[in-house]
């Protein structure tokens, strides 16, 4: 029997001792993995691949990772606009320092809600009343 057929029965296993539930089917065979190599191997062995080439990538990526820091003086990705002016004027929009605007349109263009219909006006007062009877 492979490591493979061997992992799949414990699989079936773990599920059926823990009557479906895949939470408790895991907790099961993570505990059996520590006392079991054939089984972790069994399971390992189809995503060691993944799991090397992942290995290599973080390696490579820890060596190669001395990224400097932008002072706040440097400018944007050449639009002018400042680097963290975006959360500086949330900031201002949040603590009223300027002009309060809505996204997509400007304060002062919003126009007063319109007068409410007489129609719809009677349509929620005979919804009240049938809603009052019952």
């Amino acid at each position: 029997m492979s490591h493979q057929e061997y992992a799949r029965g414990r699989v079936l296993a773990a599920l059926d001792q823990a009557e479906g539930n895949l939470a408790q089917a895991q907790r099961l065979l993570l505990a059996w993995v520590e006392e079991d190599a054939s089984l972790l191997r069994g399971l390992a062995m189809p995503h060691l691949r993944s799991i090397a080439g992942l290995a290599l990538q973080s390696a490579q990526a820890r060596e190669t990772r001395e990224i400097p820091k932008p002072s706040q003086t440097e400018k944007g990705g050449g639009d002018g606009i400042e680097i963290g002016a975006f959360g500086r004027e949330i900031l201002e929009n949040m603590t009223g320092k300027v002009p309060p605007q809505q996204f997509g349109f400007v304060r002062d263009e919003i126009n007063a809600p319109h007068r409410t219909s007489e129609q719809h006006i009677e349509a929620i007062l005979q919804i009240a009343r049938k809603d009052g009877k019952q």
